[in-house]
């Protein structure tokens, strides 16, 4: 099989528009080394995981072999699983029992207040009907001091 190479100079290829420009170009290749090292990334992390799985022993294996099966290691997911649920239901329980409390505590707060609100308003009402009386009073007075 042969394989031939033609040559087209930049120049022809700027003029049909088939070179993409020097920023999209370096756009492009960015793009592209992100994505790469976002791969080695996860490449490394998978096979840091794998290695951390064949180091750990699993406990419920009596066997002295070093062969751990998937269902060890499914048991294994499963019991780790489990205490990540109870650790992180109990982080949540904590944030939940923080928040009742601050609630609590605002509603205490606001109960204060509107307590507080009501007995101005009273009071308020008091020296209203007291200022109504007086005025009344005043222009009784008035009437009988004009007859």
């Amino acid at each position: 099989m042969t394989v031939t190479c033609q040559t087209i100079p930049i120049s022809v290829l700027k003029q049909k528009g088939q070179l993409p420009s020097y920023a999209t170009g370096r756009a492009q290749l960015a793009g592209k080394d992100a994505e790469i090292s976002h791969l080695k990334n996860e490449l490394t992390k998978s096979h840091h995981v794998i290695e951390t799985l064949r180091s750990t022993p699993v406990p419920h294996v009596t066997s002295p072999s070093t062969h751990v099966t998937l269902e060890d290691h499914e048991a294994a997911l499963a019991a780790s699983a489990k205490k990540l649920h109870e650790i992180y239901g109990q982080k949540v329980l904590a944030k939940v029992e923080k928040y009742r409390a601050r609630k609590q505590g605002q509603v205490t707060s606001f109960k204060d207040r509107i307590s507080a609100l009501e007995s101005a308003l009273s009071d308020s009402r008091r020296e209203n009907s007291e200022l109504v009386a007086a005025v009344d009073e005043y222009i009784d007075v008035s009437k009988t001091c004009e007859e």
